[in-house]
């Protein structure tokens, strides 16, 4: 990731990052005759954001018991934050409604 601006700019914003991920980041001044050298290489971790869809949903059965099923499945990739929890929803078949 790249930004270049005028030399009269101090500050930019850097865009289409991922969520939730560590950057390292440097900045070098350029003169007509070339860059200079970098100074000092920083990082930042930019915010959280709604986790993705958890991988790996199953449902099946629990021996033994005529009214349970068991629900596993694997963390989102990107997790996209800190997961802090999951939700499990389910309906009948003949009531099909779903949280948006």
């Amino acid at each position: 990731i790249r930004s270049i601006v005028n030399g009269t700019t101090l500050a930019t914003t850097l865009t289409g990052l991922y969520p939730f991920t560590q950057y390292s980041c440097y900045v070098t001044a350029n003169t007509s005759v070339g860059e200079g050298k970098l100074l000092t290489i920083i990082t930042a971790l930019t915010i959280q954001s709604v986790a993705s869809s958890p991988q790996n949903f199953s449902l099946s059965p629990v021996a033994g018991y005529l009214n349970q099923l068991s629900a596993s499945w694997s963390i989102p990739i990107p997790r996209n934050g800190i997961i802090t929890g999951y939700s499990v929803y389910c309906n009948t078949s003949a009531n099909q409604t779903y949280p948006e």
